[in-house]
């Protein structure tokens, strides 16, 4: 009785995958086919994508090899990804600036800050670098502060002790400065040239704290 009741109920599972094939078999072979090829075809893109680095890398590096650079490097990095086109521009820039050609450099600077292809790390690096013959003023205070803000950019600590003298000088404001310099401070990891620079500017703003309040009080006096 067991076995004939085993084998009714295999007859009527076959008999309801053989009615399901009926009807939904075409539509399964083409979700299978549609998956494979949809596998192969990120495969193949992931290799399209991984030939067009390395041909993109050859370019940059042949690039920053040739004898005539960075002669036209805006020009000449058109066509290679966004990635090698800031490194080029980067290198080029601080080649001018070897040559004391600080306007070129500013231009190329520019030129990165402003093409949102490129990386934004390499964008902010670039906003960075501009500032390095700047006076501490609204103009670097415009560029450092979205760096500044970005708590995930590596560049953010530099940015915030550009910050710092900013409020220590143009901004007269010492109390900024310190807290600007304290938030540096408090980052975890922090490269060794970085932390002193820090706390030799936690120290400098320390000491203009009573000048500071003696010239409030001189104010208030006249």
């Amino acid at each position: 009785m067991t076995d004939l009741l085993r084998e009714v109920d295999e007859a009527l599972r076959r008999e309801r995958m053989e009615k399901f094939w009926q009807a939904h078999g075409r539509k399964v072979i083409i979700a299978v086919l549609v998956l494979l090829a949809g596998v192969g075809l990120f495969s193949a893109y992931e290799g399209w994508q991984r030939s067009v680095q390395e041909a993109h890398t050859e370019s940059l590096i042949a690039l920053l090899e040739s004898p005539d650079f960075p002669s036209d490097v805006h020009e000449k990095t058109q066509d290679i990804g966004p990635g090698q086109r800031g490194i080029a521009l980067l290198q080029a820039a601080a080649r001018y600036r070897l040559e004391k050609k600080e306007s070129q450099a500013l231009e190329l600077y520019q030129i990165i800050a402003s093409d949102k292809a490129i990386p934004k790390t390499l964008r902010q690096q670039a906003d960075l670098l501009r500032t390095a013959t700047m006076a501490p003023g609204p103009e670097m205070k415009a560029l450092m502060q979205p760096i500044a803000d970005d708590t995930s950019s590596p560049w953010r600590p530099h940015a915030l002790l550009n910050l710092a003298a900013y409020y220590a000088h143009e901004g007269q404001d010492p109390d900024q400065a310190r807290a600007l310099v304290d938030m540096v401070l408090a980052i975890e990891s922090l490269p060794p040239s970085l932390m002193q620079r820090a706390q030799a500017l936690a120290h400098v703003y320390d000491l203009k704290k009573p000048q500071t309040a003696k010239k409030d009080e001189k104010n208030e006096k006249s």
